[in-house]
């Protein structure tokens, strides 16, 4: 079985889509926190929030760094242009990369070697470890043939 991936947007934009939800609405909370503190300054002048006013732009600025880095990371990864050729054996990844038709690199990985796999609507996501993935294009498979993959990756988060 063979999956053909091009490293794009749209794939990054699936991985990231969650945790980008996440952030964002761990930003709001902090601003909604910055707001309540500013107007608890005004309501009650008597108390300081002064220490106080730390923690929500903390909440505020962290997701937003976060959300930030995970978009120029993956726009970094994308400008490389690259396309991944998975060819699935019983059992490992055997991975061609190119960029255009110039052949760049192959890599072999142990199905027993991915530590997670996240399922979104187009793609399979084989991690592993924390900093290697191997994206699998779910329409590279017939039904029988996706079933027969994910039977053969470990069961650890589909």
């Amino acid at each position: 079985m063979k999956s053909i991936i091009k490293i794009d947007k749209k794939m990054y934009d699936e991985l990231l889509k969650k945790p980008i939800i996440l952030h964002s609405i761990l930003m709001v909370v902090g601003v909604a926190l910055v707001v309540a503190s500013l107007v608890l300054e005004f309501v009650f002048p008597d108390y300081s929030m002064e220490e106080f006013i730390y923690v929500p732009i903390f909440i505020c600025a962290v997701p937003l760094a976060m959300i930030i880095l995970l978009k120029i990371s993956a726009r970094n990864n994308v400008k490389g242009g690259e396309i991944l050729h998975i060819t699935l054996t019983e059992d490992s990844f055997e991975t061609e990369t190119f960029k255009g038709e110039e052949k760049v690199g192959t890599y072999k990985a142990y199905y027993k070697d991915v530590t997670k796999v996240k399922e979104t609507k187009s793609y399979l996501f084989c991690y592993l470890g924390k900093l290697q993935m191997l994206p699998l294009l779910k329409t590279d498979f017939s039904a029988d043939e996706l079933q027969t993959v994910k039977s053969l990756l470990p069961n650890k988060n589909k």
